[in-house]
């Protein structure tokens, strides 16, 4: 390459050669106009050698026998990657060519399995080959007794390929790498790396069998080690269909973990439902009344029920839910398999709405009911046997929004659900609750009270569109409503409303400490043609833990048109420069440049 040097009126030429794991460059100058001869002989005079010749000894580590050109050093685990199973890591590298040669050896976990090699091979492939690269080479081979993978990838804009072998010997894997250049991928020397790797002592694979009865046994355990390894395995082991005995058996035990999301519980209701057939209904209903220590299991059962998604699991799980509803446990598993059908979970309404006052079951009723509702799925006019109880539930649950922050928010799915009900009841009950200074449950008060062509307060609706965050849901909520007149004027301006946006971006995404001043508005060319855009300062720490001032842009609108509202197509904020107000149209310009590649 050649390039021009102002600061010293010189031409440069540069040579750059990359050889394997070594890169070369030459550089020479002459003032402007002045003949290169004399660079272009010192550029092409590089001449390279071949490179000394290596010894490859046998090399004996923890297990294994190799050929290496030097002695291997044993890198520690990364503290903060620490897994139940850490590979251990042995590297070196040729001193001459510059290759590292790698082994990583990983123990499995005594609960995991796979179905056989080509699975568990194939899968560890995408480990070592991203999108963008290519594979190469992928064989079968043989290491003494011990059968293996043998692949080379290819990566763009790389001369070097990297060469992996995997083998699998009793609980073990082993997995030799390598980053060779390409034109001596076939050397001896590397392929003796692979080649000549011999295990001390061989065993046949132990992952190509089901440990089922071992995995389902550890997660009941309540040591937290053996608990954590075996939840662990239970997202990667594949069962069959004749495991469903003791998998279903399985649903009837309490574990450990019983109070987290990610429960071992729930997930067993997963794998159930996935393998589940006609004797699974059949073992629930047989089963449903079995005394379990675990509080939550009836709610699993059904769960399953729910996540099996046929006429005759609902038929069941209908009986269960109307006549022996669960006294105790948790309804979350429950709730989320409801959403799986919106069809199938129709055929249990009406009549479910009879639980409507559960303690346990009833936000999760008033949440599915109002769906159905918006889904015409559910009718006014089935609701109207069971008024009472759902006004009994919704009561209940204002009660406990008065006094339970934790149960506040629960009440905005109540308010539409009492609501539902368009009764004078329902709706004394609204205009109570409309009295709770959270604007989150006073805005779904107040449409719930429109619905029902009930009188709200003008204050009332200024004090929840004053809420930077809630305004602009408030105000596309009325607006689907055809209500948008009853937004007050002072908050129903472009300007007001893309700083609503803006608040919500910043806090979900980033940090909830942070200013936002608005600034302007700006035209510019934004996809082909001229928009409106409203600019902010935004005050806030990115990246550093002193806070700075950056650009904050909402839009794009239409530059003529009065809607309020944007597609959020270019919302964001600028961080290449600090705010400056003097900048803002430099900054605007950058920020939407920095936008095109991701669109384009």
């Amino acid at each position: 390459t050649e390039a021009y040097l102002k600061e010293a009126n010189a031409v440069y030429k540069t040579l750059q050669i990359v050889r394997g794991n070594r890169a070369y460059m030459l550089m020479g100058g002459m003032p402007k106009g002045k003949e290169m001869n004399d660079v272009d002989a010192f550029l092409q005079s590089l001449e390279l050698q071949p490179y000394e010749a290596s010894t490859y000894s046998e090399q004996r580590l923890g297990g294994f026998v190799v050929k290496a050109p030097g002695s291997f050093t044993e890198i520690p685990e990364d503290s903060t990657e620490r897994s139940l199973h850490f590979s251990k890591h042995y590297s070196v590298r040729n001193p001459t060519d510059l290759v590292i040669y790698d082994v990583f050896v990983q123990t499995f976990s005594p609960y995991y399995w796979v179905a056989n090699d080509s699975t568990y091979f194939y899968d560890r492939i995408a480990q070592y080959k991203r999108i963008d690269d290519s594979l190469v080479k992928k064989e079968w081979i043989q290491n003494g007794g011990v059968k293996g993978l043998d692949i080379v990838v290819k990566i763009p804009g790389h001369n070097s390929l990297r060469k992996v072998r995997m083998l699998v010997s009793g609980d073990t894997l082993y997995t030799l790498n390598s980053m060779i250049p390409s034109q001596e991928i076939d050397a001896p020397h590397h392929q003796a790396f692979f080649n000549e790797f011999a295990l001390i002592k061989e065993a046949p694979p132990a992952i190509y069998t089901p440990k089922v009865a071992a995995l389902l046994a550890a997660l009941q355990s309540r040591d937290s080690a053996v608990l954590e390894d075996a939840r662990e395995q239970l997202r990667f082991v594949e069962f069959r269909k004749e495991d469903l005995p003791a998998l279903q058996q399985s649903l009837l035990k309490s574990y450990a973990d019983s109070e987290e999301y990610s429960s071992v519980k729930n997930s067993l209701v997963g794998i159930v439902s996935q393998l589940a057939d006609s004797g699974t209904v059949a073992f629930i209903e047989q089963n449903y009344d079995v005394k379990s220590e675990d509080p939550n299991t009836k709610y699993a059962l059904l769960a399953v029920l729910a996540k099996m998604q046929t006429s005759h699991a609902y038929g069941l799980l209908k009986t269960l839910l109307l006549s022996r509803l669960p006294a105790a446990g948790d309804p979350a598993m429950l709730h989320s398999a409801l959403y799986d059908s919106l069809p199938l979970t129709a055929k249990l309404f009406p009549e479910l709405l009879q639980h409507s006052a559960d303690s346990l079951l009833g936000h999760t009723i008033a949440i599915h009911a109002n769906n159905l509702l918006d889904s015409n799925l559910l009718t006014a006019n089935d609701m109207k046997p069971y008024h009472d109880e759902i006004l009994k539930g919704a009561t209940k649950a204002a009660a406990l929004a008065r006094t339970e922050k934790e149960e506040l928010w629960n009440f905005s799915d109540w308010a539409f659900f009492a609501g539902s009900t368009k009764s004078e009841k329902g709706n004394a009950l609204l205009r109570q609750m409309l009295l709770l200074k959270d604007v989150y449950v006073k805005q779904a008060v107040i449409l719930a009270l429109l619905k029902n062509n009930q009188p709200v307060s003008a204050a009332e609706i200024t004090k929840v569109a004053a809420d930077k965050v809630q305004r602009i849901y408030f105000y596309s909520e009325l607006k689907k409503r055809k209500k948008e007149s009853l937004f007050p004027a002072l908050y129903a301006s472009q300007k007001s409303l893309a700083e609503s946006e803006l608040y919500n971006f910043i806090g979900d995404e980033y940090t909830d400490d942070f200013t936002l001043t608005y600034a302007g508005e700006r035209i510019e060319e934004y996809e082909g043609s001229k928009k409106r855009f409203h600019l902010f300062k935004l005050r806030m720490a990115y990246d550093e833990e002193k806070k700075q001032d950056f650009l904050a842009v909402a839009g794009p609108y239409e530059i003529n048109a009065k809607e309020k509202l944007t597609s959020s197509g270019a919302s964001g904020f600028y961080t290449g420069e600090e705010f400056s107000a003097a900048k803002m149209k430099k900054l605007l310009k950058a920020y939407l440049q920095e936008l095109k590649p991701a669109e384009e």
